[in-house]
């Protein structure tokens, strides 16, 4: 963060802006912290970024910038990820998405049609699950039925996306987080490409199970792997963990209707000749910018 707001008075496109706030957001990290000593450590934390921050800008002569911190609530996170990806989206002429899903490291959300819901699904946990025989049939009835547990509350918005996919060309769906790594591992996308295109859910779905199937690598001598052998094996868990994962929302959500969804990932986009990434803080951002264009 401080390495970025050094950057503010080098940045041509900067140069002229009046900076009157700066917001520190806190997303799921501090959403799940249960008791009372974890949140006053957090809390303390935060106040001490909160005052490096305000430091640091006064040495830059933005002293007029009141940095705050605040709690991003999950439905708030999920919305400013549409809006960032819609934002994108239209920005690179392609059509819009139906519903976007995000693949986080301890969860999933599922956003479009002014509607939200989000489930528990941790690839730490995957990782390991799928280790054991029969592991990852295990874990993928584990993600169906918290998708189902969550989808149960938002039935109207489940069976709208499955309305909508029904007929050709309706069921365009953006992956992006941790599903656009299990894309980049199934060699679904290069994550250095600039070309962004909706691929069939089906062909995308044959990959990633191809991912899944896949032989773990093997180490030189299995009694004794070395450090960078255990990460690279710990690697394709959680890889096959995060291809299954998606594997199972995509024939959840879409189920016979899967022949009519195509698939976008992307992570960072360019945009204007400049990078753009899809994050809760892009859309943050461009929601305050629409709110100050209103006025």
């Amino acid at each position: 963060m401080l390495e970025g707001v050094r950057k503010i008075p080098q940045t041509p496109e900067l140069q002229g802006v009046t900076f009157v706030a700066g917001l520190i957001g806190v997303t799921a990290w501090y959403r799940v912290l249960k008791t009372d000593e974890e949140r006053k450590k957090a809390d303390d934390m935060l106040s001490r970024m909160r005052a490096h921050m305000g430091q640091e800008l006064q040495r830059l002569d933005l002293s007029g910038v009141e940095m705050r911190v605040e709690e991003i609530a999950s439905k708030r996170e999920a919305e400013y990820e549409l809006r960032a990806v819609e934002y994108a989206v239209a920005q690179s002429k392609l059509p819009p998405p139906l519903a976007t899903l995000a693949g986080g490291s301890g969860s999933v959300q599922v956003t479009g049609l002014d509607s939200y819901f989000s489930f528990a699904a941790a690839l730490k946990v995957g990782g390991k699950m799928v280790q054991s025989p029969g592991g990852v049939s295990e874990w993928q009835s584990q993600v169906e039925r918290e998708l189902s547990n969550a989808a149960s509350a938002s039935a109207g918005f489940t069976n709208n996306l499955k309305s909508a996919a029904s007929v050709e060309g309706g069921g365009n769906i953006v992956l992006i987080s941790a599903f656009f790594y299990a894309a980049v591992a199934a060699k679904i996308v290069d994550r250095k490409s600039e070309e962004y295109k909706y691929l069939p859910a089906e062909e995308v779905i044959g990959k990633l199970q191809a991912l899944v199937d896949s032989t773990p690598p093997a180490a030189a001598d299995a009694e004794a792997p070395t450090e960078a052998e255990k990460k690279k094996l710990d690697a394709h868990h959680k890889d096959v963990a995060n291809a299954s994962r998606l594997i199972t929302c995509l024939t959840s959500l879409f189920g016979a209707n899967l022949a009519n969804v195509r698939c976008l990932f992307a992570r960072d986009w360019t945009i204007n000749g400049s990078k753009f990434r899809t994050t809760w803080t892009a859309g943050w951002f461009l929601e305050k910018q629409a709110q100050i264009d209103v006025r």
